[in-house]
């Protein structure tokens, strides 16, 4: 019988570990980012990997995750769709 473990999981004593992306949507946000980027170094599990998907920001958006750590990409404003954005940051994801 195959594992029972989910795509990319590996086995950490008698428990699966899974790798945890985060994917951020933004546009000119700034000014929310570093609670946000904060909170999440708060959390019990942090995070394998945070990519942002920016939309054209005019603000320091892509400065402050590219400081925090998070990989960026980039989606035309044109292009730009809640699920397209997710599609594309899921896609960024390893």
């Amino acid at each position: 019988m195959g594992s029972m473990l989910p795509t990319g999981a590996r086995p950490v004593g008698s428990a699966a570990v899974s790798r945890v992306s985060i994917v951020i949507r933004a546009l000119n946000e700034a000014a929310d980012l570093p609670a946000l980027y904060e909170g999440l170094a708060l959390q019990s599990r942090a995070p394998d990997e945070v990519i942002l998907v920016d939309s054209g920001s005019t603000d320091d958006t892509v400065a402050i995750s590219e400081t925090a750590g998070a990989s960026v990409v980039h989606i035309a404003a044109a292009d730009f769709s809640f699920g397209r954005a997710l599609n594309r940051g899921y896609a960024a994801a390893t």
